[in-house]
């Protein structure tokens, strides 16, 4: 029995390993597709910015197509100051080089045929052709390392016909330099292959491999494809050691086994306290949001209780102030009001006014809280503002024997009203 179920475990352990062993070379493979998917999007999206940078200057040229050197080499230095690797912008009319920046060896780059250059006759056929960018190479400078030119057509604006392209020379070690692709330290080793845009179609793959080793593409790599606009370059990825057959946890199986049980059930304990948990959370923060709810009804409700009374008491006491107005407007015109007693009733009047335009400032903050207000700038008199209470002032300390005199300054705040009203009220 004991051998019987020692083996059993052993078998129970070898099925479990193999497993493992699977799983870890498929997540193994999964993470280097990741990785792969991530430096494809780099590549791509290098390349796309330095195309769209061309785009721009063959669209000027399109509608300018007689374009002087100095403007050309304007925007040249412009598009190539915008972008690490630009070598060379050029302007190819037809077949021929008319226009190049920067200026070095510019007299051994211009008036030159492109037909003359082994492969190039080909690329402006099909640029012409496609009537789209051709992105081709890399080859290799004449003053040393390599680089991609990127030919964009240019048809003239106004008849639609072909002016020829516009040239971009892209440092190829710049460019991998940019991506990452130079990168001494990532987990995965990489190799791209396609010349001119040729994908995995070359009649010769290993020579079609650009950088990177050629045999990564026998190796079972992942394959990646980053598109350019006349084709395609071949990205593979693989660890650098080379995929593993175990997983490297294989050793620490037997050990593991033994902690198995205690780990599923401390796994699942805390798993069902977590749920507790949260779920009294849940409920917690569901009252808590009710109550915050109930809050706002009954602020709401408060709010509004408080503007009905507003509303309410500012009509009902309009009503007696309009009266008290009336009678002020009459005893003005009565002959009977001469000298002090005018000056009374001229106070009567414009302290009833201003409580008339204290009701109407209640009347606008309910206005204000519901959105409704609009506010005016609107020019006064502060002479005008203070007479009101300056005349009250003056009744009260009459009143009470006391003298009073006011000196308005122009800088004089609209809270005197409640200095005067201090005054006689305190006094």
């Amino acid at each position: 029995m004991g051998a019987v179920a020692g083996g059993l475990i052993l078998g129970l352990f070898g099925i479990w390993e193999r497993g493992e062993s699977h799983q870890f070379r498929q997540s193994e493979r999964a993470r280097v597709l990741i990785a792969a998917a991530n430096m494809r999007a780099r590549l791509e999206n290098a390349v796309n910015l330095r195309l769209f940078l061309t785009q721009g200057l063959a669209a000027y040229i399109a509608q300018n197509p007689e374009i002087d050197e100095g403007t050309f080499e304007g925007m040249a230095k412009i598009l190539r100051n915008q972008q690490r690797g630009i070598y060379r912008i050029s302007g190819v009319r037809g077949t021929v080089i008319r226009y190049t920046y920067p200026r070095q060896d510019r007299e051994k780059i211009l008036n030159k045929d492109l037909r003359t250059i082994p492969g190039q006759a080909r690329i402006i056929d099909l640029t012409k052709s496609q009537g789209k960018a051709v992105v081709a190479g890399p080859v290799t400078l004449v003053e040393g390392g390599r680089a991609f030119i990127n030919f964009t057509p240019v048809f003239v604006a106004a008849t639609g016909e072909y002016w020829g392209t516009v040239t971009t020379l892209i440092r190829e070690r710049a460019l991998l330099q940019e991506v990452g692709l130079l990168d001494v330290n990532h987990r995965e080793a990489y190799a791209l292959r396609g010349v001119d845009g040729k994908g995995d179609q070359g009649p010769d793959l290993a020579k079609e491999v650009f950088f990177g080793e050629p045999s990564l593409f026998t190796r079972r790599p992942v394959l990646q494809d980053a598109m350019l606009p006349n084709g395609r370059w071949q990205l593979a990825a693989l660890p650098r050691e080379g995929w593993a057959k175990r997983s490297p946890n294989a050793p620490w199986f037997w050990g593991m086994g033994a902690l198995v049980g205690v780990m599923v059930g401390g796994t699942v304990t805390r798993r069902l306290m977590e749920a507790e948990r949260l779920k009294a959370e849940v409920a917690y923060r569901l009252a808590v949001e009710k109550e915050l709810q109930d809050s706002k009804q009954r602020l709401e409700a408060a709010n509004r209780a408080k503007s009905d009374f507003l509303a309410t008491m500012t009509h009902e006491l309009r009503t007696p102030l309009n009266g008290i107005l009336g009678y002020a407007q009459i005893l003005q015109r009565s002959p009977l009001a001469q000298g002090e007693e005018a000056e009374a009733i001229a106070t009567i009047r414009e302290c009833a006014g201003h409580l008339l335009a204290l009701i109407q400032d209640i009347l606008d903050l309910a206005k204000i809280e519901a959105g409704k207000a609009e506010l005016l700038p609107v020019a006064v008199s502060l002479s005008q503002v203070l007479a009101a209470p300056v005349a009250l002032g003056q009744l009260r300390a009459q009143q009470k024997d006391l003298a009073f005199g006011v000196a308005i300054d122009p800088r004089v705040p609209s809270t005197w009203w409640w200095t005067t009203n201090g005054c006689g009220k305190f006094c």
